[in-house]
């Protein structure tokens, strides 16, 4: 017994207890194990020095001696012995069987403003499509601040909020290389970038590409490839009788589609400035003087983004032209008539790579960073916290929308068509994208109220470039009416909506 109790201190010694503690009268009347604690020391003395540590720890967690060692040493061992019969088990908390269903529909559905804003738990009410529990218990506490049309209980969600096109529809693809989607006629195809491969021995060819809007000269190197049998060689037009021609093009594409991305992403870089002035040069006065604000503030991250994006809108939409002096062996048209009698097109199948590599590497992705950057925003407890950064993109990126549907409105005419939208599928798409930018800025970023109520500038500290916007443009907002208030494809039908007083959605048939 001698051998076990000197054991044991050994142990105990490296805890720093006082070895005194250890003596017959104080441990053993607290041992439970009867006559096998005798032969268990004579076994340890007989076999060595070093004690057995399974039944070393037994006996230490059934005395009172770790009360006194340790008070917080017990659950440590008991964690880490969690294997053993006698360990201590931690209860789980109990669900209801509807809580994990809850839970499944608010991840769903997502939680309203609300709830995510107090960090709430957002839970269904007498009506799944109505209010949720908290707003209507808490409907009296809900403070409104004035110009703010909210809601009693509303869920953003602009994850799939669209603002361009993604590419051509199966009716007037010139290939359908790249396609991921149903090629059935009006369908709205998925399209990802594709390459062509090079056949022959010439070289390769380099053009330089314009839109028009800036001396500077999009680089691309084209190669000659062996076309499929669904690849359009040639561009449909329309004589003054309404009769189909078609301008016939050379098999010609893009040879490396990583560098033709970089020197888009350059060419864009440089020119963005260039671009912006020449498309506002008509435009409104709110317009300009929008944009220019936004561009004296490029160094806010959420601006940048969006006059990013409107720039690379424009690469889409202006048909490229080939200036320089190699033209691929092309001339041309010598009809007056023709679209292309003062200008030589690229290849279809180019123009098309071109499209891709845009909505897909540069617009897509740029797209994706601004609606989460919004989405944080929109959890800000500041009222005005960000308000001038969210009402310039927001006016950029609606803007773009206005331009969009005029390009649709173009490209009807340009083909002759017997109907009022090229792709009634995009512009449903984008009309709802609209709205709910409109509605998120409307219900969750104090909407219009800045210009209905000068004297919110006493009250707020807003910045200088903010307040001496606010003062030009209110007197500019009274003259917004006619067309522009009716046609979704007039430009400030949209942006002005930004600044109306009792602003409610807008319901448009397509």
């Amino acid at each position: 017994m001698e051998g076990y109790l000197d054991s044991q201190y050994e142990i105990g010694g490296g805890w720093g207890i006082d070895p005194h503690f250890f003596n017959t009268a104080n441990f053993l009347p607290d041992l439970t194990w009867g006559n096998g604690i005798s032969n268990l020391a004579t076994e340890h003395t007989s076999s060595s020095n070093t004690p057995d540590h399974s039944y070393s720890s037994d006996s230490r967690s059934d005395t009172p001696l770790e009360n006194v060692q340790n008070p917080k040493s017990k659950k440590r061992r008991q964690r880490s012995e969690s294997s053993q019969p006698d360990a201590l088990i931690r209860p789980r908390k109990t669900r209801t069987l509807r809580a994990p269903q809850e839970t499944a529909k608010v991840r769903e559905k997502g939680a309203c403003l609300t709830c995510k804003r107090k960090r709430k738990e957002c839970q269904d009410g007498d009506h799944p499509d109505g209010p949720c529990r908290p707003c209507l218990e808490r409907a009296d506490k809900i403070t409104f601040i004035t110009g703010l049309l909210r809601p009693l209980c509303w869920r953003p969600n602009i994850g799939g909020t669209e603002v361009f096109r993604r590419g051509p529809t199966i009716d007037f693809a010139v290939s359908l290389r790249g396609n991921m989607e149903d090629e059935a006629p009006g369908k709205q195809a998925i399209w990802k970038h594709f390459a062509v491969r090079r056949i022959g021995n010439e070289p390769s060819k380099v053009v330089e590409l314009s839109q028009g809007l800036t001396p500077n000269r999009l680089k691309i190197r084209l190669d000659r490839y062996q076309p499929k049998d669904t690849d359009k060689q040639y561009y449909p037009w329309f004589n003054n009788e309404g009769v189909q021609q078609k301008y016939h093009t050379p098999a010609y594409g893009i040879e490396n589609l990583g560098v033709a991305q970089h020197a888009i992403e350059g060419f864009l870089r440089d020119n963005s400035e260039v671009y912006i002035e020449a498309h506002l040069k008509d435009a409104t006065k709110i317009t300009r003087k929008t944009f220019h604000t936004a561009q004296q503030n490029k160094h806010l991250p959420l601006v940048e983004r969006a006059l990013k994006l409107w720039v690379g809108c424009r690469f889409i939409e202006d048909p490229w032209s080939i200036v320089g002096n190699e033209t691929l062996s092309q001339v041309l048209d010598p009809n007056p008539a023709c679209p292309y009698h003062t200008k030589i097109p690229v290849p279809p199948i180019v123009d098309l790579q071109l499209d891709l590599i845009v909505i897909n590497e540069l617009l897509q992705p740029e797209l994706k960073k601004i609606l989460k950057m919004l989405k944080t925003l929109l959890e800000s407890s500041d009222p005005w916290n960000n308000w001038f950064e969210i009402y310039l993109s927001y006016f950029i990126l609606l803007h773009n929308v206005e331009l969009t549907m005029a390009h649709d409105a173009w490209f009807v005419r340009r083909n002759n068509l017997k109907r009022k939208y090229s792709n009634k599928n995009l512009v449903d798409t984008i009309m709802g994208g609209a709205t709910t930018l409109l509605s998120v800025f409307h219900y969750a970023h104090q909407g219009y109220a800045p210009f209905s109520q000068p004297e919110l500038e006493e009250t707020q500290n807003w910045p200088e470039e903010m307040t001496s916007y606010l003062s030009e443009v209110r007197p500019l907002v009274k003259d917004v009416s006619g067309d522009c208030v009716q046609d979704p494809a007039r430009e400030m039908f949209w942006t002005s909506q930004l600044m109306s007083g009792g602003w409610r959605p807008v319901v448009l048939v397509s």
